[in-house]
């Protein structure tokens, strides 16, 4: 049993009444051994006609403690007349929004008469946090002992997701992974000019509505299902396109041809010829930019490659170590390059994991 000040019940107004029980008019509420006064806010709707009954949320002054099908009587704020009575259909709740549609289809899921049902939104309803099989037992009106048989059916349809150790509910996941999309979408709206949000700030936001430590696992869920896109150290909805005007898209294109004409060895961010000519600000917000190109690779600091010349890396340090290992000196051979400009380039390989070095020697991975 666990407190709260918010429960939600079926309230039936006694037909005798002459008068409606109205939404958000403080009631006194007799439940258990207790009487408190309480908010009823009609889920739905906006009273509560004599003879007819309603789903409703009770907000008490203080907190409650109740249970799943336990009977209450609900009387005037002065307690000198009976407006009805009703049955607890979740004994613990939060505030939520009583008209909307999505909530009332899951508190009639919570009333309904099928214990699996029940069950269901009780497990969905606790989010990210491991509830006791008593709590649950409780939360959903069923016997402690009946839970185990409940949960293994759960998963036998599938409707658990297994996430860092935890089993939550399906619909959960698909909840907050919708919320973390809608909120990039807001960000590029807002911002359309920037690349996306900076990943641990977004890996934060997340972590704080599901739970801590979360926000990266399920970041990498919406990456691997291809909805968000890793551009450097920032994150974009997989739809996004930053909005440059000619001006700037015409210097991302100079950018990007002076880098590629570089080949193997193109000079750092600021002895560029096309940025030299930017200001500080400008040069900072093409360089976020160029993070998010996708002709366009940061193999070091301040140090970018065109995607043809990484790929052309590629495949002649495949071939080099197709079956053994080989040392920097054989790429800079192969490549006709200086020792500097190939120890940066095998430094990235091994950072991406294309290659593994080995004392003085490298092989693929």
């Amino acid at each position: 049993l666990t407190g709260t000040r918010y429960v939600d019940a079926r309230v039936r107004v006694l037909p005798r009444r002459e008068k409606p029980l109205v939404s958000h008019r403080r009631v006194r509420v007799s439940i258990g051994t207790e009487d408190v006064f309480a908010m009823p806010v009609v889920v739905g709707g906006s009273e509560i006609k004599p003879g007819e009954n309603a789903l409703v949320q009770l907000r008490f002054a203080r907190p409650v403690v109740a249970s799943f099908a336990q009977r209450f009587i609900l009387r005037t704020e002065s307690a000198q007349a009976t407006i009805g009575g009703g049955q607890v259909i979740r004994p613990v709740s939060r505030r939520f929004r009583p008209q909307h549609p999505d909530e009332i289809a899951a508190l009639e899921r919570s009333a309904s008469s099928d214990s699996f049902v029940r069950y269901t939104e009780a497990v969905r309803l606790a989010g990210f946090e491991s509830r006791r099989t008593e709590r649950l037992a409780c939360e959903a009106g069923v016997q402690p002992a009946e839970v185990a048989a409940l949960q293994q059916r759960l998963e036998e349809e599938g409707k658990l997701v297994s996430i860092k150790s935890r089993q939550v509910h399906q619909a959960t996941i698909e909840a907050i992974e919708r919320r973390a999309l809608s909120y990039l979408k807001r960000h590029h709206a807002n911002n359309p000019a920037e690349p996306g949000v900076q990943r641990d700030r977004y890996i934060g936001w997340i972590s704080q509505r599901s739970a801590s430590g979360y926000g990266k696992t399920i970041l990498g869920r919406l990456e691997k299902a291809g909805l968000a896109v890793a551009n450097g150290p920032y994150v974009a909805h997989h739809e996004f396109r930053p909005a440059l005007s000619p001006e700037d898209a015409a210097i991302l294109e100079r950018l990007v041809a002076e880098i590629d004409a570089a080949s193997f060895d193109p000079p750092a961010w600021s002895a560029l010829k096309t940025t030299a000519a930017l200001s500080k600000q400008r040069s900072k917000m093409f360089d976020d930019l160029a993070k998010c190109e996708s002709r366009l690779v940061l193999i070091a600091p301040q140090k970018y490659m065109s995607a043809g010349a990484v790929a052309k890396l590629k495949e002649a340090v495949a071939g080099l170590g197709n079956g053994r290992r080989f040392k920097l000196a054989e790429v800079r051979d192969e490549l006709n390059l200086s020792r500097r400009v190939v120890q940066t380039m095998l430094e990235y390989l091994d950072r991406i994991q294309f290659t593994r070095r080995i004392g003085d020697e490298r092989m693929l991975q």
